[in-house]
């Protein structure tokens, strides 16, 4: 097992733990994650038949590692944060991967996949996908003069829904006696949004 997939698969357990911890019950049946050997950031969720996938490039996790590296590099930035919460790069890529993973649970756990506009794109097997890195596609094809909500629309709703309730249930496990934990997640995800709005920028900008 490569490091990417040893990465990936302790924050799958940590967000199915999660998941368990708020909600009083284990997440409604067992994923199978598959970490495909693609530099590029992307991440999605798929159904297969009764079958529920989640698939990550290495991309993801190098991108992710590589950001935390840096950060803790920085002199200025470490001399802040430090300050405010005790936490290293690794810490912090957990948490950022964590909580991709809980996005990609709840598009499962929201039923996202039997809603009408869903807008699934389709690849090989019949597969139903929703894909992490696609709002600025989204917000292009927004742009019609339709007057109808659109598939895209919709899409893009969803999308947004999996990002907060990834974002409470995150959040909400830790009280606020726990400052400096809460701290150290709500700076890992931000930072993992800022991650997915930069791939998304590059893969839909202007030629």
């Amino acid at each position: 097992m490569s490091n990417s997939d040893t990465l990936l698969e302790q924050a799958l357990q940590k967000a199915l733990a999660q998941y368990a911890e708020t909600m009083g019950e284990l997440f409604p049946t067992t994923p199978s994650l598959c970490n495909v050997d693609d530099p590029a950031f992307w991440a999605s969720a798929e159904m297969n038949g009764s079958d529920f996938h989640i698939r990550v490039s290495t991309g993801v996790v190098e991108q992710v590692v590589g950001f935390w590296t840096s950060a803790f590099s920085d002199q200025e930035f470490l001399a802040s944060f430090g300050r405010a919460i005790k936490a290293n790069a690794a810490d912090m890529a957990h948490i950022s991967l964590v909580w991709l993973m809980l996005h990609e649970l709840h598009h499962f756990q929201m039923g996202h996949f039997d809603h009408p506009k869903r807008s699934p794109t389709r690849e090989g097997g019949g597969e139903e996908q929703f894909a992490l890195v696609r709002h600025a596609k989204m917000t292009e094809e927004r742009r019609s003069n339709s007057p109808k909500v659109s598939s895209c629309d919709a899409a893009a709703c969803l999308e947004m829904q999996a990002d907060h309730d990834a974002t409470e249930m995150l959040l909400d496990a830790y009280s606020s006696e726990e400052w400096l934990s809460l701290r150290a997640r709500v700076t890992a995800v931000s930072a993992m949004m800022v991650l997915i709005e930069r791939a998304d920028s590059a893969q839909h900008s202007p030629v």
